[in-house]
């Protein structure tokens, strides 16, 4: 095997591990909208926050592989590789200006209402957050205030 081949190999596993990546947040992203409480949601929301690692290492070995593959075989002036690097450039700047916030925001109203959980196993009355209306209150309990 020449170093051609070996790089198009690790060019073409940067290319699934991104898509994977994608596809994975993607599929969690779509389970916490179809969460009917915050006991559903939290695995879905550890798992996106857990998979962001294998974005910087994808990109990387996507541009590291292939500059050295446009490099060895083809020209920067190609019109699909200018295409591919603004790709990959959006996928790179879309992580930390429109993902890196919105999943701030989810682990913050995430925790809000874990502390209302607790809050609700110590006080012994349910607790509304941020995550939902009457779906975050703990399975089980009632919807009437203390008192009432």
């Amino acid at each position: 095997m020449d170093a051609y081949h070996l790089v198009l190999y690790l060019h073409l596993l940067s290319v699934f591990v991104l898509v994977g990546g994608i596809t994975l947040v993607g599929v969690c992203y779509a389970r916490l909208r179809a969460a009917a409480s915050l006991i559903e949601a939290t695995p879905w929301a550890t798992l996106a926050d857990q998979t962001g690692w294998v974005f910087p290492p994808a990109i990387l070995g996507l541009f590291a592989t292939g500059a050295y593959l446009t490099n060895d075989r083809w020209t920067w002036g190609t019109s699909w590789i200018a295409v591919s690097i603004a790709g990959l450039a959006l996928v790179t700047l879309q992580g930390p200006l429109a993902a890196g916030p919105r999943a701030k925001a989810l682990k913050h109203s995430l925790d809000e209402n874990e502390a209302a959980r607790w809050t609700y196993a110590l006080v012994g009355w349910p607790v509304t957050g941020r995550f939902g209306s009457s779906s975050s209150r703990i399975p089980g309990s009632c919807s009437a205030s203390p008192g009432t």
